[in-house]
Order: structure tokens, then sequence, then C-alpha cells
């Protein structure tokens, strides 16, 4: 079956996970949907002009997919709600996939009732933390086995940097749903080094302790080294209802660094506490100032955590294994 992809982000058809998705399974076919605006800067929520963006976007996407006689692919819950919105008014039946689907908080209300009038017509929910099948069937009225969990993948990328020996320090990156309030009380008990990459918005009104360096606005490289050169990898994460956290936990795992995040939905699929990483009760700060302590203090325990992530991530989360179910879902709608 043909296939139009969609994303805020740029996917390329012909590479990545669905160029090998298409060598796996030759009767899949993509044509690629391209945004015409920049969904790069960080926002702490989508205002108007984002959703004119994303509804034009449904717009080009849905012709692609008339002029195909295709299928959509598309991802987040902005892309999936304009498309599925256009499916109901238009009364089409064309299937709809909503990849990466996440919609960060549930809200009650009205803006309740238009998530379920607009994401009923989508035909298939890919999640990327398994209690969110429920979660979501309840919230939007709708059957469970609509939604399928699928783990994130990630490309396993060379090692440039070496870990900081002569400076140590702890990283903490990311805006989505953090909790950096108890993350920064365990710190200033510890009183040791550590960098936060995030937008001021995420940070607003906290007691920032002094051995905290803030950073923000930095590029895809510049994160990446500071990934590869931290000691330990810490995803603070204050969300019970839906998953957050998941790319910053892969981006730790797949330099073979150690990760003590919150224990959530959003991380309990990636990281059995002990092994591949170490999960900490939310917003618990001793708990969380005792994980730090004890990882900072045991290059040994360091090292077996980082290791047995990497091997996780080198063989259960990979672009192959992860082709490989979402080919089970296409071949549904042969």
């Amino acid at each position: 079956m043909n296939w139009i992809l969609a994303a805020p982000y740029f996917i390329k058809p012909d590479s990545g996970l669905w160029a090998t998705v298409s060598k796996m399974d030759n009767t899949a076919k993509f044509v690629f949907s391209p945004p015409t605006y920049d969904h790069s800067r960080p926002r702490k929520q989508s205002g108007v002009k984002d959703w004119l963006h994303y509804w034009q976007h449904s717009a080009d996407t849905w012709q692609k997919a008339m002029e195909n006689n295709s299928g959509i692919i598309t991802s987040f819950p902005q892309l999936p709600t304009c498309v599925g919105l256009r499916k109901r008014l238009l009364r089409k039946d064309l299937p709809i996939i909503a990849w990466t689907f996440n919609l960060g908080h549930l809200h009650g209300n009205v803006k309740r009732v238009l998530a379920q009038y607009a994401l009923g017509r989508v035909n298939k929910f890919i999640v990327h933390s398994s209690a969110e099948c429920a979660t979501y069937s309840e919230y939007l009225n709708l059957p469970e086995n609509r939604f399928e969990f699928i783990p994130l993948h990630k490309a396993l990328f060379p090692i440039t940097e070496p870990e900081e020996q002569v400076h140590p320090f702890i990283l903490s990156m990311g805006s989505a749903n953090r909790d950096y309030a108890t993350l920064f009380q365990a710190i200033k008990k510890l009183a040791l080094p550590l960098t936060v990459v995030a937008p001021q918005y995420s940070l607003a009104g906290l007691d920032i302790p002094p051995t905290v360096t803030l950073k923000s606005n930095l590029s895809l490289s510049e994160c990446r080294k500071l990934v590869q050169q931290a000691r330990i990898s810490i995803i603070p994460i204050d969300n019970s209802t839906t998953a957050s956290g998941q790319v910053t936990i892969l981006d730790a795992m797949v330099y073979a660094r150690p990760v003590i995040a919150t224990n959530t939905i959003g991380s309990r699929d990636y990281i059995v506490s002990g092994s591949t990483g170490i999960l900490t009760s939310p917003k618990n700060a001793d708990e969380l100032e005792n994980a730090i302590c004890m990882l900072w203090n045991d290059e040994q325990l360091r090292k077996n955590i980082a290791s047995h992530a990497y091997q996780y991530m080198s063989t259960e989360l990979t672009e192959k294994r992860t082709s490989e179910r979402i080919i089970k879902i296409l071949r549904d709608f042969n």
C-alpha cells in the first residue's frame, strides 16, 4: 500500500527508518509531505500560528493522499488531530496512522471533547509507552486495540567524546514535563556539579543551586557532546498520566552513559532499575539524592549500567526491530 509521510520535523522517505521498512517489505511505498514551517524552536505549547501551520500541512498531505490513493502516516498530536478532523468532515474512508503519538497532558472539558471528535477517525495510534494504550483508550473513548506500543528506536552513533575526568559533571536535559525542582533539591544537598540544558520557561521560579550551570539553545552536536562527556545523565519527570523523557533517556543509553530517571510510565518500558539504569520515585528528593550519590561514587556500577543499557539499545531498539513492528501493523491495511 502507498503511504504519505507527514511530520512537523523533516523526514526523508528514502533514508532512515522508512527506507528500512520499504526495503524489508516492498509492498510499502512512501511519499514525503514536507512541512513549510519551522518546528525546531522550543515551545511550551502550540499557539494559533502553529495550528494554522499544522492545518495547512494537513491540507497538503490530504491532497497528496487523494492523488496517490494512499493512506497517511503522521506524528505527534497536532497533525493527527488536523488530518483526523479533515477525514471526519470530508467523510472519506482513508486510513490514518498516528505515529509517535503523545498528548503530553490529558486536558478536560472542551479540549477533551474536541480531541475525541477529531481523533476518533484515526485508525491506529502508535505510542511509545505501554501504559498509554489504556490511558488514551479511556481518554479518547476509543477501543484499546486502536493503540499499539512500539518502543522508540535510536540509531547507534559512534562515541566520539570521552567522559570528562578532570571536571566531572552530571547532565540533565529537556523541557517536557521535567521535575527540575526535585532535582535541584537533591543537588543542593550533594553540592555536585550539574549542567542543565533547558529553555528558561521550564526553570522559571525555581531555586537554582550554585553548582548548577544552565545552558540553552544548543545545537544537536553540542548536546550530543555533553551527553558523552557527562558522568551521569538524569531525567527527572513530573508526569504520571502520559509519557515523557524517553528520547532523552535513549540519548544517554546510545552513548553508553548511565541514567537515573523518575519512575513513570515513560521510563518503565526502557529502564530495568539497577540494570539498564536507576529509577527513583516521583518527587522524592531523598531517594534521588541517594541514587546520585551511589552512582557518582561507584565507577564499576556506572560501567555495568552503561554496558547493559547499550546492549539493550543495540539489540531491542534498533531500526530493524522497529521496522519489523511497523510492517506488521501496515500489513493489516493491505
